[in-house]
C-alpha cells in the first residue's frame, strides 16, 4: 500500500521481547531517533490502515 515505509524485517531468534505471552503477538517498531513525532505519527497512521486492510482480509 505504501511502497518504501518499512525498513527490512529482522526476525531475532531466541529474542522474544514477552511476545512469548501470547499466541498472536507483535512487537512493531515506529521511527527512530532520527524521526521526529509528526513523522512518527504519520507512520503510525498509515501502518493502521495497513493493519484494518490486512486483519480484514485474514479474518474472512
Amino acid at each position: 500500500m505504501y511502497p518504501g515505509l518499512f525498513r527490512d524485517i529482522i526476525v531475532r531468534p531466541g529474542a522474544y521481547f514477552n511476545q512469548y505471552l501470547s499466541d498472536y503477538a507483535l512487537l512493531i517498531e515506529i521511527g527512530s531517533t532520527l524521526n521526529n513525532v509528526d513523522e512518527v505519527n504519520y507512520s503510525a497512521e498509515l501502518l493502521s490502515e495497513i493493519l484494518v486492510e490486512y486483519i480484514g482480509e485474514i479474518s474472512k
